[in-house]
C-alpha cells in the first residue's frame, strides 16, 4: 500500500511538473505571439502613415505647380519691382547702421578705457591704504599677543626652570650614590681578590691530582687488559693459522678442478647447431622477445 500511494505521488507530482512546464511554454508562446501582433500592428499603422503623407505631399506639391504655373508670370511681375525697392532700402540701412557701429563702438572704446584707468588707478590706491592699516593692526596684535604670551608663559618657564634643579639635583646625587657603590665595591673586589686566587689554586691543584691519581689508574688497567690480550692472541694464533692454510688449500684444490675441467672441455671436439655452408663453430641464435640468447 504504501509503494504504491508513493508511486501515486510521484506520478502525480510528476504530471503536475509536466502540467506546470507546458502551462508555462504556452504562455510564453502566447506573449510572443501578442508581440508579434503588437509588431504587425504598428508596422501597418507606419506604412498606412507613409503612404497618407505620400499621397498628401504629391497633391500639394501638384497644387503649387499648377498654380505656380498659371500665375508664375503675373506673381514675377508683380513682385520684382518691390523686391528690388526692397533691396535698395536694406542696403542703407546697413550702411547707416554700419557707420553707426562704428561710430558708436570707438565711443565706448574710449570710454571703456578711461575708466579701466580711472578702476586700476583707484585700486592702487585703496589697497595701498588698505596695506597701511593692515600692516598696523597686524602690529598691534602682535605686540599684544607677544605680551599676553610672555604673561603666560612666566608660569611655564619658573616650572621648566625649577624642574631643571630638581633633575640637576637628582642627577648629581644619583652620580654620587653610583660612584660610592663603584668605589665600595672595588674595593671589596680588591679584598677579596686574593682570598679567591689562592682558593682557586687550592681547587686546580686537587682536581690536577685527582686527574693524576685517575690516570694512573687507567694507565694500569689498560696494561693488564693489554698483557691478557697478548697472551690470548698468542695462545690461539697458531690454530687461527693452520684453519686458514686448510681453507686455502681446499680452495686451491676446488679452482684446479675447475680449470682442468675446462681444459678437457675445450679439448673435445665442436658442432655447430645449424649445419650451412660456412658455419662457424660458435653461432649465436638472434635475440627475440623474452628469449634467451644461446651459445654454444
Amino acid at each position: 500500500m504504501i509503494a504504491s500511494a508513493l508511486e501515486d505521488l510521484t506520478q502525480h507530482h510528476s504530471w503536475l511538473e509536466s502540467y506546470h512546464r507546458d502551462e508555462r511554454r504556452r504562455a510564453e508562446r502566447l506573449r510572443r505571439q501578442e508581440a508579434l501582433q503588437r509588431l504587425e500592428l504598428r508596422r501597418q499603422r507606419a506604412a498606412w502613415m507613409t503612404r497618407r503623407f505620400a499621397l498628401t505631399s504629391f497633391a500639394v506639391t501638384r497644387a503649387t505647380a499648377a498654380f505656380l504655373a498659371r500665375n508664375g508670370a503675373a506673381a514675377l511681375a508683380w513682385a520684382s519691382p518691390r523686391v528690388q525697392a526692397l533691396a535698395l532700402l536694406l542696403a542703407r540701412e546697413a550702411s547707416a547702421a554700419s557707420a553707426w557701429s562704428w561710430r558708436t563702438g570707438r565711443f565706448l572704446a574710449q570710454r571703456g578705457y578711461a575708466g579701466i584707468v580711472v578702476g586700476f588707478t583707484w585700486t592702487v590706491r585703496t589697497s595701498d591704504v588698505l596695506g597701511v592699516a593692515f600692516r598696523k593692526r597686524f602690529a598691534a596684535g602682535a605686540t599684544i599677543l607677544y605680551a599676553e604670551a610672555s604673561i603666560l608663559a612666566q608660569p611655564v618657564l619658573k616650572r621648566a626652570s625649577a624642574s631643571r634643579a630638581r633633575a640637576r639635583v637628582r642627577s648629581q646625587r644619583l652620580a654620587r650614590g653610583l660612584q660610592t657603590r663603584a668605589s665600595d665595591g672595588w674595593s671589596r673586589t680588591r679584598s677579596r681578590a686574593p682570598i679567591l686566587t689562592r682558593n682557586a689554586l687550592a681547587a686546580a691543584s686537587q682536581g690536577y691530582a685527582r686527574c693524576a691519581e685517575r690516570a694512573l689508574v687507567i694507565t694500569a688497567r689498560g696494561r693488564d687488559q693489554l698483557s691478557r690480550t697478548f697472551a690470548w692472541t698468542r695462545a690461539h694464533s697458531q690454530d687461527v693459522a693452520r684453519a686458514g692454510v686448510r681453507t686455502a688449500s681446499e680452495k686451491w684444490a676446488r679452482v684446479a678442478l675447475g680449470a682442468r675441467q675446462i681444459v678437457a672441455r675445450r679439448a673435445q671436439p665442436q658442432k655447430a647447431l645449424i649445419v650451412r655452408q660456412c658455419t662457424a663453430l660458435v653461432c649465436i641464435e638472434p635475440r627475440r622477445a623474452r628469449l634467451p640468447v644461446i651459445r654454444a
